[in-house]
């Protein structure tokens, strides 16, 4: 597994429950040195495990962590580089969640042999979608569904979603946008900032 997404665990636990807590699930799972590093590759069964004892540590389930793990990828403010690569899907989150099958491609142009999710959106009608996931890990829609409750988040849009089966029993996200313009949303710059 990519050391970005396993960093970006750690970084979440540490961040969110302190660094006692991230060493406590550490030491279960025993992480070496209790530290990820993100040029690393790692196994996937280390991650499984990491999660695991996150789980039993925090009282949580393995989805709702991996949801907040999402969620605070984007919303850090230490954060800024995944904000940045997914806003420029568009200017509104209807046109952001019409970009995302593109995103793939964009983000191995960010980050050469990164692996990340396939997702496909399907408008059902009116201010509803579902959104396909085809990736190696199927916990991971939980990650994705954080990571586009963010985006709603940031573009000022009230938005209900999740994760369901669909027709043929193959997780999708639900989303139903309830008010396109909610808040003013997040400031965003074209241009980053030096």
């Amino acid at each position: 597994m990519n050391g970005l997404i396993t960093t970006s665990l750690q970084r979440f636990l540490e961040d969110t429950y302190g660094r006692e807590a991230w060493l406590g699930i550490a030491k279960r799972a025993k992480v070496p040195d209790a530290q990820f590093e993100t040029m690393l590759s790692y196994p996937e069964d280390l991650f499984d495990e990491t999660l695991a004892a996150a789980s039993a540590e925090l009282k949580k389930s393995p989805t709702t962590i991996l949801e907040d793990m999402g969620t605070h990828i984007i919303s850090h403010p230490d954060l800024p580089a995944l904000r940045r690569l997914l806003r420029f899907c568009g200017a509104s989150f209807s046109d952001f969640l019409n970009g995302l099958e593109d995103l793939r491609d964009r983000a191995s142009l960010a980050v050469p042999g990164l692996d990340i999710p396939a997702l496909e959106l399907k408008p059902l009608g009116g201010k509803r979608y579902h959104i396909r996931y085809n990736w190696h890990r199927p916990d991971g829609i939980h990650v994705i569904a954080g990571i586009l409750r963010a985006m709603a988040d940031d573009y000022g849009t009230l938005a209900f979603m999740e994760v369901v089966s669909d027709d043929d029993g193959q997780p999708v996200i639900e989303i139903s946008v309830l008010d396109r313009v909610f808040t003013s949303g997040r400031e965003f710059e074209l241009g980053a900032q030096a």
